[in-house]
């Protein structure tokens, strides 16, 4: 497994430095503040289809057949790859937030940390929904399922602020509530896209 995320990560260096810098430096720019710290932490989830780009170009799976790796560690890596993306972005987005919470004089307000949790969680759900996706079709139609997870994941994000409340019959729910749900409804769709990927992998080798 370890051997599998450094391929991916030697393949995706120029990239990820690049993508990390900007990251940061988007972070500490005081322009739209939170919302830009959810922006990067979202799209960090590309690096790994990315990745997977990569591999279908350079028929990668074909090699990987002859190899002491079994289907499930095969997949498990892509979604280790992107999780590793995704938490590399969000930490470098509270870096962010802290040294412009420092330059301002601030300090870094814990509703800044929440859109951070947010955003992990989205990006999360994004990568269950193309994984899935890209790991039944291919990569080429996994990209118009990106571009669709985008979108979708703005909506249950932004549903959840607006409707969850009236869903649950407490119109008085935190914010801390709704990232708290958000995250067992993200863990539950993330291991359901898993096995799903780990079914279709397997029967797209045979």
């Amino acid at each position: 497994m370890k051997g599998l995320i450094l391929k991916d990560g030697f393949t995706l260096m120029k990239q990820a430095k690049l993508f990390l810098v900007m990251i940061l430096i988007f972070s500490i720019v005081p322009v739209y503040g939170s919302a830009t710290a959810m922006f990067t932490v979202v799209f960090a989830a590309k690096l790994s289809i990315t990745s997977m780009s990569y591999d279908e170009r350079s028929k990668w799976n074909t090699l990987a057949a002859m190899m002491p790796y079994s289907d499930t560690a095969l997949v498990l890596s892509k979604y280790l790859l992107a999780y590793i993306c995704i938490l590399a972005a969000s930490v470098l987005s509270v870096v962010g937030g802290v040294i412009r919470a420092i330059a301002t004089g601030g300090v870094l307000e814990g509703e800044f940390l929440i859109y951070v949790v947010s955003a992990v969680c989205l990006a999360a759900l994004m990568v269950a929904l193309v994984f899935a996706f890209i790991f039944r079709f291919g990569v080429e139609k996994g990209r118009l399922a990106y571009l669709a997870s985008i979108v979708l994941v703005m909506v249950i994000g932004g549903g959840a602020t607006q409707f969850l409340p009236k869903l649950t019959g407490i119109e008085s729910i935190s914010a801390a509530a709704v990232v708290i749900i958000l995250a067992a409804f993200t863990i539950v769709v993330s291991a359901t896209s898993i096995a799903l990927s780990v079914k279709f992998y397997k029967k797209n080798r045979l």
